[in-house]
């Protein structure tokens, strides 16, 4: 009787502790009496360097109880609780931090290695805990919050009591709230996890942005219910359904709860946002996930107007040019060969050079239009055969060119050319539409123009600068990037002509990534970055924009008529008016004031010659 009430005395305290949270039987790592401290961890590290690589070892201690530890072939960094470097600006996250904690205070060595772990919080972390007098539940406790004050996920506590020889270790289950559980070897299992698969039900605030293509809401068209349908919405939902977290939304998804940069940032730095579904530029002032496309960020503007008629025969100006310098050379080459051909047939024949005829000669005039010439009596010589077949084939050749360039010309409607360079941009005064934050990341450039010298640049919320490049706005020049101009360029080739250009010369940045957004130090990041790397691997990313982009362009193609702000008569082509044919009075206005100058020239040269040779005109 004695000896079962001794057995329930000594199993009351061991039940309890298996009725904590976190809490159970602890097991037993090392049976060996005659192993050191020292020797046991180095045990333990050569046990976590086989699973992982261990690059760099941190050492944290108040005092000397980690004086002895000397790991061959790691390179070991010592610091103190007021040392504040921060590992990751110069070693990355294959290490191992290395605590020794013997009291109750000591506990502010984690809040010192937490600022030593800025942005690699998910580092391993073994904790030496030599108790003396304080109880290790409450240890234990202590520990477990500031763990998760900190989100120090990979934390293994190792437990040595005076009065037991043995080691026992405890490691830290994170989610869905921190707390410890023993470490049994003989599962075989990994001290720690590379990254976390289960998150056991952990719960995470989002919110869409409803920042096209990355979020908006779609309509079903069988149930006509709405759904998130961006890329950044199918990511974190898929990512919160495979991993077992539990997403809660900050406030019910509708087309009223559009948020800009700036709201999505103070956001998720006020940890109101766990996992906002908004993809953005990328950027260093905030903490962002791995790439998930690529981007070009640059200025559309209007394009030019269309050409009047007068201005499309200037156009031609080069095609005139030539004409004429063909017929002066061939004029020229046709009078050389008949006063050669006239001296070889008739050695007495005077030479006799007329600059009249040079000028003004019909039948090379006729050639050079492609009119049919008969064939003259004095092209009797091969030479004058070979100058004449040349004429032909060259009036064939250029008539047919200059036809088809002209027929092209008033065929396809060409337009003056838009704006090329922000030197053009900035004298033209046309408002530029910015987002927020495009327009700091421009005026943080150093090596491009600066847009940030552009007066005419005004700010706008996206909703806005996409409304108006959907109503193919020809009033502003807007900042957009590639996704949002495609389904923008997109739209405006349902019509005769486009509205809005682009330009090589108003790029502001080339290959930009679009990263996601997460809280400083976020519990989520590394796998979600895992998973990121996954899904490109597979195609899901590429898909995803893909049925993004699909959808975006088939609800704005497929809009009641009552909801577009324009028709598709807003591009037709106004008819030829008397302006437009004004050229032509003008073209024939010149060439008979040229015809009356040389009448006028003739009948002076006539009378002049009557002057001069009185006699002759006598006989």
């Amino acid at each position: 009787m004695l000896l079962a009430l001794s057995s329930l005395a000594l199993g009351l305290p061991l039940l309890l502790l298996l009725l904590l949270p976190g809490q159970s039987i602890t097991y037993r790592l090392s049976e060996s009496d005659d192993t050191s401290d020292a020797d046991y961890i180095q045990q333990i590290i050569r046990r976590m360097q086989s699973e992982r690589p261990i690059e760099t070892l941190l050492f944290k201690h108040l005092s000397r109880c980690l004086i002895d530890l000397n790991p061959i072939g790691i390179p070991v960094l010592r610091l103190d609780e007021a040392n504040g470097l921060r590992l990751g600006e110069h070693f990355n996250s294959e290490a191992l931090a290395l605590l020794c904690m013997q009291q109750r205070t000591d506990v502010v060595l984690l809040q010192s290695l937490a600022q030593n772990l800025e942005r690699i919080r998910e580092m391993r972390i073994l904790i030496w805990l030599k108790q003396l007098e304080t109880d290790l539940e409450e240890s234990l406790s202590l520990i477990a919050e500031q763990a998760d004050k900190y989100n120090l996920m990979n934390l293994l506590v190792l437990h040595s009591a005076p009065a037991e020889p043995a080691v026992t270790a405890y490691r830290l289950e994170p989610f869905p709230e921190a707390t410890f559980a023993p470490l049994n070897d003989s599962d075989g299992v990994k001290i720690f996890n590379r990254i976390w698969g289960d998150f056991r039900q952990r719960i995470a605030i989002t919110q869409p942005s409803l920042s096209i293509p990355g979020s908006f809401l779609a309509t079903d068209a069988s149930s006509a219910s709405t759904y998130l349908g961006g890329y950044m919405d199918r990511l974190i939902m898929e990512f919160a359904r495979i991993y077992n977290i539990q997403l809660r939304f900050k406030d019910p998804p509708n087309e009223s709860c559009w948020l800009s940069d700036v709201d999505i940032k103070d956001l998720v730095r006020h940890k109101q946002l766990d996992l906002p579904m908004y993809g953005r530029i990328l950027t260093f002032d905030a903490e962002h996930t791995t790439y998930l496309d690529i981007a070009q960020v640059f200025i559309v503007v209007p394009c030019g107007k269309e050409m009047k008629l007068d201005d499309v025969f200037r156009g031609l100006r080069t095609y005139f040019l030539i004409m004429l310098g063909v017929y002066l050379i061939f004029s020229l080459l046709d009078k050389l060969f008949e006063l050669a051909s006239r001296r070889s047939c008739n050695s007495n024949w005077n030479w006799n050079w007329n600059w009249f005829a040079v000028l003004v000669n019909l039948r090379v005039f006729a050639v050079a239009l492609g009119l049919p010439i008969g064939i003259i009596r004095r092209y009797r010589s091969p030479s004058m055969w070979q100058l004449l077949m040349i004429m032909y084939v060259f009036s064939l050749v250029f008539s047919c060119y200059f036809s088809a360039s002209l027929s092209a010309l008033l065929t396809k409607l060409p337009c003056y050319q838009h704006i090329q360079s922000f030197e053009q941009l900035q004298q033209s005064g046309l408002p530029i539409l910015f987002d927020e934050h495009a327009a700091s990341m421009s005026e943080l450039q150093v090596n491009q123009i600066q847009i940030g010298q552009i007066t005419n640049k005004v700010l706008a919320p996206n909703s806005k600068r996409n409304s108006l490049m959907f109503a193919l706005n020809t009033d502003h020049a807007y900042q957009t990037f590639t996704r949002l101009w495609q389904l923008v360029n997109n739209y405006q080739s349902r019509y005769k002509r486009n509205a809005l250009c682009d330009s090589p010369g108003l790029i502001l940045f080339y290959d930009y990534p679009i990263v996601g957004l997460v809280q400083h130090n976020s519990i989520f990041r590394p796998t979600l970055n895992e998973f990121i790397y996954r899904a490109h691997d597979v195609g899901l990313i590429g898909h995803w924009i893909a049925e993004a982009m699909h959808s975006l362009t088939a609800s704005v193609i497929d809009q009641p008529r009552s909801n577009r702000t324009h028709s598709p008569t807003d591009f037709s082509t106004a008819p030829l008016s008397n302006r437009d044919l004004l050229w032509v009075w003008k073209l024939l206005l010149i060439f008979d004031a040229a015809a009356a100058l040389v009448f006028a020239l003739e009948l002076a040269h006539r009378y002049w010659h009557k002057l001069r040779y009185p006699i002759a005109n006598l006989i």
